[in-house]
């Protein structure tokens, strides 16, 4: 299932369009691309609420090990990636969530080891891909809320 608002917490991953031609490289590429569409929905979904100028801080494991998926968050986002060496991003944006929401201006925690700059090429097709993944899922699922 899945945990962003408004979605069918039931919902399962699938691959659409595999061929005989299909590579265990191309999966892998499609699984990390269909998570990324999710993550630009999300950040559509928060913009009315979000402040300019936005950074998008992001960390962990799996994000230094992998450039390239970084890189395609940065795509997807339509939006530079500033990739921390910070521990705990999570808990250390929250707590900034917290400061301002209490009048305070946070402190600056920048620990920024690398920013991925959405490459023009790529964020169009990205874009395309987000909303063929929208439709598909609203037939799938038989909802238009998305």
């Amino acid at each position: 299932g899945e945990r962003s608002p408004g979605w069918n917490e039931s919902a399962t991953g699938a691959l659409h369009g595999i061929r005989l031609s299909t590579t265990p490289t191309d999966i892998a590429q499609a699984a990390l691309e269909g998570m990324v569409l999710r993550f630009a929905l999300i950040l559509d979904q928060l913009k009315p609420l979000l402040r300019e100028p936005l950074t998008i801080r992001a960390g962990g494991g799996a994000l230094r090990a992998s450039a390239a998926w970084t890189q395609m968050i940065a795509d997807a986002l339509a939006h530079p990636i500033h990739l921390t060496s910070a521990d705990e991003v999570t808990a250390l944006g929250v707590a900034r969530l917290i400061a301002r929401a209490l009048g305070d201006e946070p402190a600056s925690t920048d620990s920024t080891e690398r920013i991925f700059t959405p490459r023009l090429g790529y964020v169009e097709p990205m874009r395309a891909l987000l909303e063929a993944q929208s439709t598909m899922y609203a037939r799938v699922f038989k909802d238009d809320r998305l």
